[in-house]
C-alpha cells in the first residue's frame, strides 16, 4: 500500500483546520447576528407598546374621554403595517385591536408574554405560517398593550443575508484550500530539492547536498545529512584501509605458513628437524589465531549495535588480570602489583573492559621484558575511573609514541625481534572510546618505564578514594 505523501497529509490538515474555523466563525457570527437581532426587534416592540400607553393618557388628559375612546383614537392614528397592536382587560380577554400580522391570532391566549416581558408565539395550524414576537406592556392596573410583528429569524431579507454569508464561507474555504496547496508545495519545494540531491550524491572527499536552504529548520537538516554524509565517508575510509590492512596481515602470514609447509615436503628431515618446524608452525598459528581475535574484537567494539551495559568493578578486572599474568608468567618474573580500592564501578562490557586490560598487562610485560616490575592502578579522578599499567622497561621510543595506537603498527627497531601483530593497543583505544573514555601513554614517573593509562565515566555514587 502506497504511503500518503507529506504534501496530501499537510494539505488534508490544512482544509480540516479551516472547515473548523469557519464552522465557528460561521456558528459564532449566525449566533452573534440573531442575538442582536432579537434585542433590537424587542427594543422596538417595547418602545411602541410604551408609546401607545404613553398616548393613551395624554388624550384621555386633553379630551376627559374613558380609557376605551381614547384606545381607539389613539390606535386609529397609529396604524402601523406589519404589526398588530392589541389591548386587553384585566381578565386578559381582547377589548381593541389594530394592524394584522400573518400568523396572529388576537383571540388566542396561549403564550400570552407577561407585562415588560417579549415571547416568540409559535403558529398551532397546519398550514405553515411565521413564527410571532410578541411583547406586553402594562397600561394602567386594569389594562395590558400586546404588540406583535413577525419573528425577525423568519424574515426573507434575514434568511438570504445568512445563506450569502454560507457561501461566502464555502467559498473561502475553496479559495484556501487553492492557495493552502500552492503555498505548502513550494514550502516544501526545498525537500524535494533535498531528496532530489540525496539520490544524485556520490560518497567521497567534500561530498555534501548543496541544496543551501534558508528555512532554518530545513537547514538545520540540511547540516545534519552533510554531517552524516561526512561520517559515512569516514568510517567507509577506514572500513576500507582496515580491509586493506587486515588483508595485508593474513596474506603474509598464511605465506609464511604455506612456505614453511612447503619446506617440509621439499626433502626428508629429521625427527627433531620435524620437531622444530612443527614447533615454529605451532607458532606461527598462535600469532594468526591472536590476529584474526584482535580482528574480531575490534570489530566488534566498533559496530552498531550497543554494547552489554552493567556495573563493572574494574578492581576486580585489575586482580583478575595480575593473577592471570603471574599464571602465564616464567619464574622469574615478578607478579604484577595491584594498588586499587575494593570498587570502582563503570557501565559497560566486562568482556570488552577485561580484554583491554589484559592486552595493556600483556603489552607490558612483552616490551619491558621478563624480569620488569608492572604495576596496575585504579583509582577516581572526579568523575572519572582512571586505570593506569606502568612497568620499568625501557617504554616506547618517542619516534613512536605517536602512532602506537594506530592499527598493524610495529616498531620498527623492535620488528622480527617482538613477536606481534600491532592490534594490542588498537583493540584498547576501540574498546576505550566505545565505553566513551580516552587512552593516553606517558612515561612512569615512579617506575622509569611507560605507562598507558585509560580514563572512563565512573559510576555515579560508585567507588572510593584511594586503596
Amino acid at each position: 500500500m502506497r504511503s500518503r505523501s507529506l504534501l496530501g497529509r499537510l494539505l488534508q490538515d490544512q482544509i480540516l483546520f479551516a472547515v473548523f474555523t469557519a464552522l465557528l466563525l460561521l456558528l459564532g457570527g449566525t449566533g452573534a447576528t440573531a442575538i442582536l437581532l432579537r434585542k433590537h426587534q424587542d427594543h422596538v416592540l417595547r418602545s411602541l407598546a410604551h408609546s401607545i400607553c404613553h398616548a393613551i393618557g395624554q388624550d384621555r388628559k386633553e379630551d376627559s374621554d374613558t380609557f376605551m375612546q381614547a384606545t381607539r383614537e389613539v390606535l386609529s392614528e397609529t396604524y402601523l403595517s406589519d404589526i398588530a397592536i392589541e389591548v386587553e382587560g384585566s381578565d386578559g380577554t381582547s377589548e381593541v385591536s389594530s394592524g394584522m400580522v400573518e400568523g396572529w391570532s388576537p383571540e388566542e391566549t396561549h403564550g400570552q408574554p407577561a407585562p415588560g416581558d417579549c415571547v416568540t408565539r409559535r403558529h398551532r395550524e397546519q398550514r405553515p405560517a411565521p413564527d410571532v414576537r410578541v411583547c406586553a406592556h402594562a397600561c394602567g392596573p386594569d389594562h395590558g398593550i400586546l404588540v406583535a410583528a413577525a419573528n425577525i429569524h423568519g424574515d426573507p431579507d434575514v434568511r438570504l443575508a445568512i445563506e450569502a454569508l454560507c457561501g461566502t464561507f464555502l467559498l473561502l474555504l475553496a479559495v484556501s484550500a487553492l492557495a493552502g496547496r500552492a503555498l505548502i508545495r513550494r514550502r516544501l519545494l526545498p525537500l524535494q530539492r533535498l531528496a532530489e540531491a540525496a539520490s544524485r550524491l556520490k560518497i567521497g572527499s567534500g561530498s555534501a547536498l548543496g541544496v543551501g536552504a534558508d528555512a532554518s529548520e530545513l537547514a538545520r537538516l540540511e547540516a545534519s545529512l552533510d554531517g552524516l554524509v561526512h561520517k559515512l565517508h569516514e568510517a567507509l575510509l577506514r572500513e576500507k584501509r582496515f580491509t586493506q590492512e587486515a588483508s595485508h596481515e593474513l596474506r603474509t602470514s598464511l605465506t609464511v605458513l604455506r612456505t614453511r609447509m612447503e619446506g617440509l615436503t621439499g626433502r626428508a628431515r629429521t625427527p627433531a628437524e620435524l620437531q622444530s618446524e612443527t614447533r615454529a608452525l605451532m607458532a606461527q598459528l598462535d600469532g594468526l589465531d591472536r590476529l584474526v581475535e584482535a580482528l574480531l574484537l575490534i570489530a566488534r567494539s566498533e559496530e552498531d549495535a550497543g554494547i552489554p551495559s552493567r556495573p563493572v568493578n574494574l578492581c576486580d578486572l585489575a586482580r583478575e588480570a595480575a593473577q592471570a599474568r603471574q599464571d602465564a608468567d616464567p619464574p622469574i618474573s615478578p607478579p604484577p602489583e595491584v594498588v586499587a580500592p575494593d570498587e570502582i564501578l563503570v557501565m559497560g562490557s566486562e568482556e570488552l573492559l577485561e580484554r583491554a586490560l589484559f592486552n595493556l598487562v600483556e603489552n607490558a610485560r612483552k616490551f619491558a621484558g621478563a624480569a620488569a616490575r608492572i604495576r596496575i592502578q585504579v583509582s577516581r579522578d572526579n568523575a572519572c575511573a582512571r586505570v593506569s599499567v606502568e612497568d620499568d622497561g625501557p617504554g616506547i621510543p618517542s619516534a613512536s609514541r605517536p602512532h602506537v595506537f594506530e592499527r598493524f603498527y610495529r616498531d620498527p627497531s623492535r620488528r622480527g625481534i617482538i613477536a606481534g601483530t600491532g592490534l594490542g593497543l588498537a583493540v584498547v583505544r576501540s574498546i576505550v572510546a566505545r565505553h566513551r573514555g580516552e587512552v593516553s601513554t606517558a612515561r612512569s614517573e615512579d617506575l622509569g618505564g611507560e605507562a598507558v593509562c585509560f580514563w572512563l565515566p565512573a559510576l555515579v555514587g560508585a567507588g572510593e578514594e584511594g586503596p
